[in-house]
């Protein structure tokens, strides 16, 4: 099927949800490293990778000025199919959407089960992971005057009781992820979120982004809860991972336009005596340079 098609996928390679794409691609052998696909350089002629970045206008543009410039009023990621035969080209939006295409038509190194009930199960625990992540925006939103204003929230409407309220249903979400994952095999020495497959999957790689790009902006750590160890064991096993420190530990990962979420915190985040109900991120590089 995959050369039946050309698929080119637009991607903010400093963005959460590109994030899941970015490791999909390294897990699958569609890029050979880290600096392979930074360049936008893929192992098959039929996918195409186009690194976008935000532009003086808030627009996407490509950072290879030469390449296809990305969609006009799409979000990002985005992702473009062509039938070679009819040159009819059709897009895919949702980068949910866009794993699960991109397996199904590199099928090889799968990521997601084979049967249908481990499938379900799947589907069971990235719907979760979906639905824990809106949790997380409005956690931030009400918190980072930065994200709030971005997602239209005015820093003088930011509230204490909507932040608290959106850690506590993050939190749980992530309990009831966790609960799935060790019912489905999982320990804390091995195992991953996806049933099924013999490594990381499209569970795995849908929690990680968003949780690694909150953790490297923010500074918190959704998985500081004890009661998360399980899930914290996971996430330390997936960063061994033989590509991982040269993607998310290289310079400039972190952009300085991003610098602010670390130290941006709500008025009354900086009254409270006592934050120790959110869990802080280990430091990390956070390298700008």
């Amino acid at each position: 099927m995959a050369s039946q098609y050309q698929n080119t996928v637009w991607l903010w390679m400093e963005g959460a949800f590109a994030r899941r794409i970015m490791y999909q691609l390294l897990i699958k052998g569609l890029v050979e490293s880290p600096a392979a696909l930074l360049r936008g350089e893929t192992t098959t002629p039929s996918l195409r990778v186009i690194r976008v970045q935000i532009g003086s206008g808030y627009g996407w543009e490509c950072v290879d000025r030469t390449a296809e410039p990305h969609p006009k009023g799409a979000s990002n990621p985005c992702l473009r199919t062509t039938d070679l035969a009819t040159g009819v080209s059709q897009f895919i939006y949702e980068s949910t959407s866009i794993t699960q295409y991109l397996e199904e038509v590199y099928p090889d190194s799968p990521m997601q089960p084979k049967s249908a009930i481990d499938r379900a199960k799947m589907l069971d625990i990235l719907g979760k992971i979906n639905l824990t992540a809106v949790d997380s925006n409005y956690f931030l939103r009400n918190t980072v005057p930065e994200h709030g204003a971005i997602m239209g929230l005015e820093a003088a409407d930011q509230s204490r009781t909507a932040a608290m309220n959106a850690r506590s249903c993050e939190t749980k979400g992530m309990l009831k992820i966790q609960e799935w994952a060790v019912e489905n095999g999982m320990i804390p020495t091995s195992g991953w979120l996806t049933p099924g497959v013999d490594g990381p999957g499209l569970a795995d790689v849908a929690f990680v982004s968003t949780h690694r790009f909150i953790e490297l902006v923010y500074g918190f750590d959704a998985v500081g809860d004890e009661r998360l160890r399980t899930l914290a064991a996971w996430y330390e096993r997936f960063k061994q991972l033989p590509w991982w420190k040269e993607l998310e530990d290289r310079e400039g990962v972190l952009l300085p336009m991003l610098d602010f979420g670390k130290r941006s915190r709500a008025s009354w985040f900086q009254q409270e005596k006592d934050n120790e109900w959110i869990p802080i991120a280990p430091s990390t590089s956070g390298r700008t340079s």
